[in-house]
């Protein structure tokens, strides 16, 4: 089941650096515990211990203020060195594909996705994509670290992003934390990331967690809960 902007319509369109056609970026971070939930995957195994109390990069999205957003807006095709020049040990901790074992040539095919599929209509060069992603992810507040293997509330956590609407909460069943989106301002000249905003309702209208929300640890984890939760997969989007 895919609960992610599966609702939303993409639309190809052409990126120009010297303007950019969209209204501000998605930037949606991953919780790793709970993707990796019931998962053999091999980063899944031995975890970064960042991922333990931090969300991961998922993408940084253009969007438009209707709710649509564009996709794939040019061929350049994904430049490999470009990460690597970036660094692998940066890229695989802040953005990390678990899928796949580092050493494998799959690794960066996530990578590959979010710059043809987004990237591609930032208006940006892949440098700049890759670098401003990074820094512009958000960090993640002490509520989500410090409950790790416990329960919070929505609310508990819309505070430690700014408040109501500034972050958007997806959950598996409604309860497992897996993924937060926040909204993000742009420089409309350049489309370099500016500052976390409250959210239009078409985005905050992709939530699904319910008031109470549970932050999963990683099996083993001395935080670890042996829940009979059922899995829903969510798409990378």
């Amino acid at each position: 089941m895919n609960i992610l902007r599966a609702w939303l319509i993409a639309v190809p369109c052409v990126a120009s650096t010297a303007s950019v056609g969209y209204d501000f970026y998605v930037f949606a971070t991953s919780w790793q515990p709970e993707f990796c939930y019931n998962q053999a995957y091999v980063g899944c195994q031995e975890p970064n211990p960042f991922w333990s109390t931090s969300l991961t990069i998922h993408g940084m999205w253009p969007e438009w203020n209707n709710g649509s957003y564009p996709a794939t807006c040019d061929a350049e095709a994904f430049d490999k060195s470009v990460t690597d020049k970036i660094g692998m040990d940066t890229m695989t901790k802040f953005w990390p594909n678990v899928q796949y074992d580092v050493a494998d040539a799959k690794y960066t095919s996530f990578w590959e996705h979010e710059w043809t599929k987004h990237g591609t209509c930032s208006g940006l060069d892949q440098t700049s994509y890759f670098n401003l992603a990074l820094g512009a992810a958000p960090t993640t507040p002490s509520i989500i670290a410090s409950n790790v293997g416990g329960s919070i509330s929505k609310s508990d956590l819309m505070s430690g992003y700014g408040g109501e609407n500034f972050a958007v909460p997806q959950c598996c069943n409604g309860e497992f934390l897996n993924q937060i989106l926040v909204c993000v301002a742009i420089n409309a000249e350049t489309g370099k990331p500016g500052v976390m905003f409250e959210c239009p309702d078409v985005v905050v209208a992709e939530g699904s967690c319910g008031d109470s929300i549970t932050i999963s640890a990683f099996p083993g984890s001395s935080k670890s809960s042996k829940s009979s939760k059922i899995k829903i997969e969510v798409e990378r989007n």
